[in-house]
C-alpha cells in the first residue's frame, strides 16, 4: 500500500500522532487537575473513589468542550463524552494507585 519512504513517515506520523496531542492534555491535567484535587480532597476528608470519579468525569468532559466552545464551533461536542469516560477512567486509576485507594482496597 505504501510507495516509497514519504509514505512510511506520513503513517508514522498520522500514528504517534495521537500521543502527541495527548501526552501534554494528560499530564497538565495531572498536574493543573490532579494534584490540586487530591490536595483539597485529603484537606476536606473527603478522599474517596466516588470523589475522585466525579471530579475526573467532570473535567474530562469540560476540558474537550473549552477549545470547541471557545472556537465557536457547531460539531463534535459529542468528544466531551469520551472525554468523561477518559477523565472516569484516569482518576479510578489515580485513586487505586493512591495510598488511600490502597488501604481502602485492603479493608474490602
Amino acid at each position: 500500500v505504501m510507495r516509497g519512504d514519504m509514505d512510511a513517515w506520513i503513517a508514522a506520523y498520522i500514528a504517534v500522532l495521537p500521543f502527541i496531542v495527548a501526552f501534554p492534555v494528560v499530564l497538565l491535567s495531572g498536574l493543573f487537575i490532579g494534584l490540586p484535587t487530591t490536595a483539597l480532597l485529603k484537606w476536606l476528608g473527603w478522599e474517596c473513589l466516588e470523589a475522585y470519579v466525579a471530579v475526573g468525569v467532570i473535567a474530562g468532559a469540560i476540558i474537550p468542550l473549552v477549545p470547541l466552545i471557545s472556537t465557536h464551533t457547531n460539531d463534535g461536542y459529542w468528544i466531551a463524552l469520551l472525554g468523561a469516560v477518559g477523565g472516569g477512567v484516569t482518576a479510578h486509576v489515580w485513586w487505586s494507585s493512591s495510598p488511600a485507594g490502597k488501604r481502602a482496597a485492603q479493608v474490602y
